[in-house]
């Protein structure tokens, strides 16, 4: 399955920033790995939940994939431009 990049809507958007919002929560308690480690583990999760004639295991690591380089490229930019800003 061929996924097109398209913008996040108002509603993917907030429901990013409240998982983030969760996470920075137990910030103080929980190190950057456990942070990450927690998230892989809720991935895991909804990805056992998709539905099977829609979503293979390829396509849906080829999913989150994506997603991992979207956000990790958006971190990036943003720490460049805090640095040069």
């Amino acid at each position: 399955m061929k996924f097109k990049t398209q913008p996040a809507s108002e509603r993917y958007e907030a429901a990013r920033l409240e998982f983030v919002l969760v996470l920075q929560k137990y910030g103080d308690d929980l190190r950057p790995d456990e942070q990450l480690a927690i998230a892989a583990y809720f991935v895991g999760q909804l990805m056992a939940v998709q539905d099977a004639t829609v979503f293979t295991a390829e396509t849906a690591f080829e999913l989150v994939m994506r997603n991992i380089e979207m956000g990790n490229a958006e971190a990036v930019n943003s720490i460049l431009s805090k640095r040069n800003g």
